[in-house]
């Protein structure tokens, strides 16, 4: 048997009740004892994973039982109830959460994340607060942030010239923040794509990483950092390359990208400041609500003219109706014009947005209260709520990014060799009146919403692939999502059980059972129910999408119980 064999038999051998063991030798009293011998096993277990001799797996086994046959029920000792361990992962997780033997289990981390440290010296951060930060601080330092990302979102790019070229991320413009031609034209988009990459790769055990460990989370936070920093830097190489700021010298190309990266180095400092306690919330949750808040009010109160060729038009849908019914002789014409335009927002747009965060706030209060107690605190009784967005916005705003990286991707292949049949494959784009470009053929039509609703009606093909896309996607990365945000059955349980809690009506060992048949439903219907109400909001033309608005909705609620919890804490 080699050892890939060996390691296999042992994970998924399934491994007797200790009730049902037989009782052989006599029970040890102290816990020190017990650890010590689980270390032992383990160490046989990387013993076996890891050189070439051939160990038999039904060996681990039998002594992993008689293991577990030696628990005591003495005055220091855990109960055999609550320390049964299913298989040997179990022990691997236990033993890497306490703080037995630290020594002998440094062999078993690949200190991946290593490789930062002589680097943390020179990554722009900012320190953690040594005291407690009062509200008004956080409100002030939350308002500065808002402030300097607004700014920023306003001042343009040096040596670049508005509308120069088409825009093929219009359409994910605000989920990610950024703002065309100014200093947030790349947005929170490396952030996210950083955050993305690293909770797949920990989630997925490609670096070992234990978020317990005050050292570990310091690693893994400068990692993100840097890799945010150079998914920065080469987007906006990317950027300069592909002409998405129209044909520039050699010497603009380096003062674009040094101005992208320093917004970039901004975006992430203002984040860790919000996510470090300084502030409210979290930055990137934070910058998405402002970036949708801002269009939203613009949208129904600007007062710029379009030029259209039904004459000048106020952008803003309020301004625009106002001033059509004192324009228009014919009131009838007038409120269709306003209601029904096509060439900027219109009523119907607005209305829809209305109801949409209507509906939404109403969702947001379905949820599962599973009723928990604690063991020995006097009973002490509460509940556990598992929400209708059990994952919030998370799989759509995972979709949203990776399919605005494909886009983009398809966009610069297209544009440089639009002859290549793999290319075309990828993606065919046309640009629009507007400086705006559509994908008209390959993969990146049917993936990327219809235009309008009436492009949902008379495409029907490209509309059910659309929707189907979207459903299944957001549906499988919800599920995915709780493998890789620690949030799933097992580590609920986990956080449940070390909070001295358990479930009313239930036995010790149930409590898994009881939230594996809740967690993972709740997580798919959280991603279809998102999936389903980002695409009315696209069929409706919905301000900020539907998306957007759940993550506006669940940061500002979130906000509002932040500062009701500050100062009321403050009160007392």
């Amino acid at each position: 048997m080699n050892t890939t064999t060996s390691s296999k038999t042992i994970n998924e051998e399934s491994i007797d009740d200790p009730h049902d063991v037989e009782n052989k030798g006599n029970n040890i009293s102290q816990k020190t004892k017990f650890a010590k011998d689980a270390c032992k096993n383990f160490n046989v277990l990387c013993t076996v994973q890891s050189s070439q001799n051939e160990v038999k797996a039904s060996d681990i086994v039998t002594e992993n039982a008689k293991l577990k046959s030696q628990v005591s029920t003495e005055k220091d000792s855990i109960s055999a109830e609550n320390t049964v361990f299913s298989n040997m992962e179990d022990i691997q997780n236990a033993l890497l959460n306490s703080n037995l033997f630290p020594e002998r289990l440094n062999f078993i981390v690949v200190r991946v994340l290593d490789i930062t440290k002589p680097l943390s010296g020179i990554l722009p951060s900012i320190r953690t607060p040594k005291r407690p930060v009062s509200g008004n601080e956080k409100i002030f330092w939350t308002l500065v942030c808002l402030f300097i990302f607004l700014v920023c979102s306003q001042i343009p790019i040096f040596g670049v010239t508005m509308n120069s070229s088409a825009d093929p991320f219009y359409w994910a413009r605000v989920m990610l923040a950024s703002n065309k031609g100014s200093l947030m034209e790349l947005g929170i988009s490396p952030i996210m794509t950083a955050s993305m990459i690293m909770h797949f790769l920990v989630g997925l055990k490609a670096i070992a990483c234990d978020m317990s460990l005050s050292e570990d989370r310091e690693l893994y936070n400068d990692a993100q950092k840097w890799l945010s920093l150079v998914i920065c830097f080469g987007t906006s190489i990317a950027y300069v390359l592909s002409g998405a700021f129209g044909k520039i010298s050699l010497f603009v190309s380096v003062i674009i990208i040094t101005q992208l990266l320093t917004s970039g180095v901004i975006v992430m400092l203002m984040d860790d400041l919000l996510t470090k306690g300084y502030g409210f919330g979290g930055g990137v949750s934070m910058f998405i609500t402002t970036s949708i808040c801002e269009k939203l009010v613009w949208s129904m109160f600007s007062p710029t003219t379009l030029h259209t060729k039904n004459g000048t038009e106020f952008e803003g849908a309020f301004v625009a109706l106002m001033h059509f019914l004192i324009v228009r002789k014919n009131k009838l014409i007038a409120l269709k014009e306003a209601f029904y335009r096509e060439s900027a927002i219109n009523i119907t747009n607005v209305l829809a947005t209305l109801t949409m965060l209507g509906v939404i706030i109403y969702l947001q209060c379905f949820r599962v209260d599973i009723p928990i107690k604690h063991r020995t605190n006097g009973g002490q009784v509460g509940v556990f709520p598992v929400k209708l967005f059990y994952t919030h916005s998370s799989s759509m705003l995972i979709e949203t990014t990776l399919t605005s990286h494909l886009f983009y991707l398809s966009h610069v292949l297209y544009r440089q060799m639009r002859s290549n049949p793999f290319v075309n494959l990828l993606g065919q784009w046309q640009e629009l009146p507007n400086g705006r470009k559509k994908p008209i053929g390959g993969l990146s039509y049917y993936i990327h919403p219809p235009m309008s609703a009436k492009d949902y009606v008379t495409q029907p093909f490209h509309t059910v692939i659309y929707v189907l896309f979207v459903i299944i996607s957001c549906a499988f990365i919800s599920k995915l999502y709780l493998d890789i945000s620690n949030t799933g059955p097992r580590e609920v349980t986990k956080q449940i059980r070390d909070a001295g809690f358990t479930i009313r009506g239930q036995r010790e060992t149930s409590i898994y059972n009881v939230f594996q048949s809740i967690i993972p439903t709740a997580a798919v219907l959280s991603g279809v129910l998102l999936a389903v109400l980002t695409i009315m909001a696209d069929f409706f033309g919905v301000i900020g999408g539907g998306t957007g608005l759940l993550v506006t909705v669940t940061t500002i609620y979130h906000f509002y119980e932040q500062i009701y919890r500050e100062y009321k804490t403050t009160d007392a």
